[in-house]
């Protein structure tokens, strides 16, 4: 109870120095137990037990006066002026309030009262019971991992040390639940790299790899195991404490393909040869991460070869797969194929698609191997195999990245191509990235010069298979077309090979017909109507429209015959309408005010009843239909109806007295709360719009919304008001999302505020979907148009920047980006003057994108953003630019392998992949502030030095980043028309092209390429380089197309290179064991040494069992097990083989004689 005459602050200061006293004489309590717990048991056993009863009796008051202390404390009101001291009472503070939130499954009604050291000491004493029998055990063990979860930072308060011998008992229990346990208890007490070498120092590389080598029935332990050595690698430096036997013993179950472990074994091999490729590659752990690379699944392959190329990129560490040369290991398959002629065919994709991987890298490409990668997959054509052809030409497209046209599908299957007359249902308009480009340049060059185009004129001209035929036809043009777009003009020589086609035509006029001659000509004839294809869709639009034109001309004969041929005035059921010749009728003469007349008051009006009639919702017809594909005509014909009404005025009169507006507008008030109108089944209702096609009803909408007269006929039936109301209907997430995407927003109106309406008040899914929406309106096409943007447009998205939701803000800022991708658009964002401080990094890409105009730069220059975004790039964002645009450039070079993605996530990942991250001194340079500003800092001039300085000689990791960091920034700076000077003052380029041939580093090699690519994107850069001896891609105007590829191809591939071995890259030879002089020892070691060579096992095994029958007792020495577990490090053994050795020894014997030796020596060097 507070004292009267202290006051609040000086009752709590003396709560915590009691408590502070308090905590100091239970943590010496707790010592001083171990310290009894340590002792030698000795004839004065009495003596010691009552001195330990004293102790704990002081350690139980002790723990008494804290918890009373503790609640004392918080009857006392906290403020802000009172300090916390003391490490016990942060600890106390800390445990209290975690515990009155809750916890991970602990009862907080009996550690309520309890610090968390006062649990983890009671715990590890209560382990140290022999007479705890294992279930209790197991939950202890669980209760203490609970401990370390919930408060992680006790456990740097451990002393391992005084543990180790605990967790050393768990490991050696009979019962293998107890030993997973320990397993689970030692990684929960790793902190540091110290804790790693204390824990290692209680054998516990001997129990993991005994615990490996355990069979299926003991996963649980097997899994712990594999568990504790993955958490090593959390800790820095932690993977060097990682011994090559538990390297072996994980390999070991790699290799064992029913291991239920198999899997989590490869990924724990692939990420310690990213983190030590030595220790992986002197453990023999690349052999299975190859093997998986051709077995598959695909999913497993495709990572362990992004490892295995990750290896290749530095000298230091490409040995491991000897320069490359080991991938032609990914090229069995293949090879058996050409042998046996056949082969699993999941098995061929999967090692085709590996291939695809590696020839999509640039350690793959530049690789030893690389081209003898491309010679594999060029000659897999020739073979008469058509599975192997097809899967082959399959890869060749998602390799290439090349799109084959919607009609490619009825040429290959051998139809006739009867394009004219259809219409391509989505245009793909968008352009591949710039750096694919300049990739598939250098990609599509290396397979022209293997030979790519010779093997697919053999595919076209034997005509062996009529599908691959056809499909290497199509490639060949998507080929010639793709190298058209990349290849400079010197190297579009190559194309030029398929003039053999010709001269093999004209051989039968001068030596007769053949069937090689004939073949040819077809498949002259074929790649000509393939050209001509290509352009057929456009000329199909403007066919489109002058068959409009006519069509609202013709004659009355013509006019009856094609409403007869709807059918619509002899039937009613909608099912025998001709809803082809409906739509056309529809599209063009209706459009003639005298035709419209006719069936709407005249001789026909029963046509257009009838027709109106089917689409009035409460008529049950349309609305009732399901909701499906095909059922999507009556939609679209509906559509196009109300477009050819409000086309004429007197379609408009027609459509004002017609009944179709009022009922949709009575649907609408089904759902308005303030219409008064009550309906059970709204016609509306979520199931209906979402299984029948009464989500039509507001594309009809949406329809009116795009004309002046659909408006005012909207405003005549209170829609406006009504879905004013629906918008407040926040339970209807699906109709809103609806009303957003149907209407127009072109003419200035209530659709408008209806939309900003949504972006501010509705609910989370549909403000996002709004701001998508209004996203859409910015552009035309895939192409953002500066002319047609609208500026109330851009005003709603910069406000959607402030909105609480941060999905919103981000996507916000990614459309702004997006759209100020164009220069000429920037002004207008920067007019709305958008404040971005709350967004921080989300929205620092958008700022960057202003700087390319001089408002943008001044505006930008007044917030001091300028100056401090300069220093922050110069002092580290320039290197971690580095690792945003090789993220990017990685999601890029994927090949897609023919997946088959929703078209909603395939328009998301090709909106991510649009543009690339933007880079502030590439943005910086495009105006001439930004290029006075760069000039006046010397910042160029510094990047251009460093990379002089150290272009050839970088190959730590730090100064390798800092060097790709700098090249970025200096290709950027020499991507604009005012930063290209800076290029021809500095001579710069030179440098670049030298690493780009001649770096040790890959990757350094693959970023000057693109770098050189970018500097070739001006007349000037274009001209410095091809100088430095790189040539550009010009179009057809001779403008640059920033894509550049050497003249002399010498030294761009390390295909004659050799690998370096220096003594940090060979692996030491490990010490063999001494050769012994007793007989029978010897054979028993000779024995197992075979056990490791496949073709002796068995004898060996034999010899073994012989020799434990006759020489059991030789098998309980330790000295024989310990040189055993040596063998196991040192040579490789296969999982049984494994599991046979220990199964020799009585290993838990074994391991508890280890123990008790080791703690023996440990007592005698305390004692010395």
């Amino acid at each position: 109870m507070k004292p009267p005459h202290l006051t609040d602050k000086q009752w709590r200061m003396e709560l915590l120095d009691k408590l502070e006293i308090e905590a100091k004489i239970k943590d010496g309590a707790e010592n001083m137990l171990q310290v009894l717990d340590k002792k030698e048991k000795s004839k004065t056993d009495t003596t010691r037990e009552g001195m330990r009863s004293r102790v704990e009796s002081e350690l139980n008051a002790s723990v008494a006066r804290i918890a009373l202390l503790n609640e004392q404390l918080r009857e006392v009101p906290v403020g802000h002026d009172v300090p916390i001291r003391g490490i016990h009472q942060q600890n106390h503070i800390h445990t209290n309030n975690h515990m009155n939130g809750g916890g991970d499954g602990m009862d907080t009604d009996d550690t309520n009262n309890e610090s968390p050291s006062w649990l983890i000491s009671n715990i590890v004493q209560a382990l140290d019971d022999p007479a705890v029998n294992a279930d209790d055990l197991v939950t202890k063990c669980n209760e203490l991992v609970r401990v370390f979860t919930r408060y992680p930072l006790q456990k740097y308060d451990l002393v391992l040390s005084h543990v180790g011998d605990r967790i050393q008992r768990l490991l050696l229990h009979k019962r293998t639940e107890v030993v997973a346990a320990g397993y689970r208890v030692a990684r929960h007490a790793l902190t540091d790299i110290y804790s790693l070498k204390t824990a290692r120092g209680f054998q516990t590389d001997l129990f993991v790899i005994r615990s490996l080598a355990r069979d299926n029935r003991c996963h649980f332990e097997r899994l712990q195991a594999l568990k504790f050595i993955r958490a090593f690698t959390d800790v820095p430096q932690g993977v060097a404490e990682i011994s090559i036997g538990v390297v072996r013993a994980i390999v070991a179950v790699a290799e064992q393909t029913d291991d239920r472990l198999r899997v989590a074994a490869l990924e724990t091999l692939a990420e310690l040869l990213v983190l030590d490729s030595h220790l992986v590659h002197r453990a023999g752990g690349v052999r299975p991460l190859l093997a998986l690379c051709v077995e598959g699944p695909f999913e497993l392959a495709a990572l362990a070869t992004r490892v295995l190329l990750y290896t290749l990129d530095s000298p230091t560490t490409r040995h491991v797969l000897q320069g490359g040369k080991d991938l032609e290991f990914l090229v069995s398959v293949l090879t058996e194929v050409q042998q046996k002629g056949h082969v699993n065919p999941e098995t061929l994709r999967n090692s085709c698609m590996v291939i695809g991987v590696v020839l999509s890298s640039w350690a793959g490409l530049m690789s030893s191997e690389g081209s003898s990668l491309v010679r594999a997959l060029i000659q897999c054509l020739a073979l008469p195999l058509p599975l192997l052809r097809d899967i082959v030409l399959s890869l060749l497209f998602d390799l290439f990245r090349l799109e084959a046209p919607f009609w490619s599908h009825s040429f290959v299957a051998g139809k006739k191509l009867t394009s004219h007359g259809k219409i391509e249902p989505k245009a793909n308009n968008r352009r591949r990235p710039r750096y694919i480009n300049h990739f598939l340049a250098l990609l599509l060059t290396v397979f022209f010069k293997e030979g790519l185009l010779r093997e697919l004129q053999q595919v076209i001209t034997t005509k062996e298979d009529e599908t691959s035929t056809r499909k290497a036809l199509l490639l060949v043009s998507e080929l010639h077309k793709l190298a058209g777009e990349v290849l400079p003009r010197e190297l579009l020589s190559e194309i030029e090979r398929l003039e053999t086609l010709v001269i093999s035509a004209q051989v039968q006029s001068s030596s007769g017909p053949n069937a090689a001659a004939a073949n040819a000509i077809c498949a002259i004839h074929r790649i000509d109507a393939i050209s001509r294809n290509q352009h057929k869709t456009a000329a199909l639009n403007s066919s489109t429209t002058v068959k409009v034109q006519m069509g609202v001309q013709i004659d009355d004969a013509h006019f009856r015959q094609l409403i007869t041929d709807t059918r619509v005035l002899q039937t009613k059921n909608y099912t025998k309408w001709n809803w082809n010749v409906l739509l056309e009728l529809i599209e063009g003469p209706l459009l003639n005010p005298k035709r419209l007349e006719e069936v709407t008051i005249k001789h026909f009006s029963k046509f257009a009843k009838r027709l109106m009639s089917f689409y009035r919702p409460f008529k049950y017809r349309f609305s009732a239909i399901k909701r499906t594909k095909y059922n999507r005509k009556y939609v679209e014909t509906g559509c196009a109806l109300l477009k050819t009404l409000l086309a004429t005025q007197e379609g408009v009169d027609y459509l004002t007295e017609n009944k179709l507006l009022r009922q949709m507008g009575e649907c609408l008030a089904q759902l308005d709360p303030m219409s008064g109108i009550i309906s059970l089944e709204p016609l509306f209702s979520a199931q209906r719009l979402e299984s029948t096609l009464s989500y039509g009803y507001f594309e009809l909408l949406g329809t009116l919304s795009q004309d002046k007269n659909g408006l005012a006929m909207m405003e005549r039936w209170r829609m406006f008001n009504m879905l004013y109301h629906l918008t407040d209907v926040h339970e209807r997430q699906d109709l809103l999302i609806l009303i957003i995407g149907s209407l127009d927003y072109t003419i200035p109106n209530h659709t408008r505020i209806i939309l900003s309406k949504a972006l501010t008040t509705g609910p989370s899914p549909v403000r996002l979907f709004a701001t998508k929406r209004l996203g859409s309106l910015l552009h035309v096409g895939g192409y953002t148009q500066p002319q047609s943007s609208p500026h109330w447009a851009i005003s709603l998205l910069v406000g959607q920047l402030y909105d609480p939701d941060v999905e919103v803000c981000k996507l916000a800022v990614q459309l702004l980006q997006e759209y100020c991708s164009v220069t000429e658009n920037v002004p207008h964002v920067v007019k709305c003057r958008p404040a971005l401080d709350h967004l921080g990094a989300v929205g620092a890409p958008l700022l960057l994108r202003f700087l390319c105009t001089s408002s943008g730069f001044q505006y930008l220059q007044k917030m001091d953003f300028v100056a401090l975004e300069m220093d922050s790039w110069f002092h580290g964002q320039n290197e971690a630019y580095v690792g945003r645009i090789e993220y990017y450039l990685e999601q890029c070079m994927v090949p897609s392998f023919g997946t088959v993605l929703d078209l909603q996530e395939k328009d998301a990942k090709d909106d991510a992949l649009a543009s690339p991250p933007p880079h502030f001194y590439g943005e910086l340079a495009m105006t001439e502030e930004g290029c006075q500003l760069l000039q006046k800092r010397g910042h160029f001039t510094e990047f251009a030095d460093f990379i002089r300085e150290h272009g050839l000689t970088a190959q730590d990791r730090d100064t390798v980043l800092k060097l790709k960091g700098c090249l970025w920034a200096v290709g950027h700076v020499g991507a604009t028309e005012l930063g290209a000077p800076f290029l021809d003052q500095s001579g710069v380029a030179v440098d670049v092209a030298n690493i780009a041939k001649h770096s040790p580093v890959w990757s350094l090699k693959g970023t000057a390429f693109y770098v050189l690519g970018l500097m070739g994107t001006t007349n000037l850069g274009s001209e410095i380089i091809d100088e430095c001896g790189w040539n550009s891609t010009l179009d057809v105007y001779g403008n640059p197309r920033g894509y550049a590829l050497p003249y002399e191809w010498d030294g761009l591939f390390t295909e004659k290179s050799t690998v370096v071995r220096t003594s940090q890259t060979v692996p030491p030879i490990l010490e063999l064991p001494k050769i012994s002089s007793d007989p029978i020892r010897r054979k028993i070691m000779t024995a197992l040494s075979n056990l490791s060579n496949h073709i002796l096992a068995n004898d060996a095994s034999r010899t073994l069992i012989k020799l434990d029958a006759k020489y059991h007792d030789r098998f309980d020495s330790l000295t024989l097990f310990l040189e055993v577990v040596e063998l196991l490090e040192i040579y490789r053994y296969r999982l049984p083989q494994r599991r046979f050795i220990f199964e020799l020894f009585n290993t838990p014997k074994m391991l508890e004689r280890n123990a008790r030796r080791q703690r023996e020596r440990k007592r005698r060097s305390q004692r010395d």
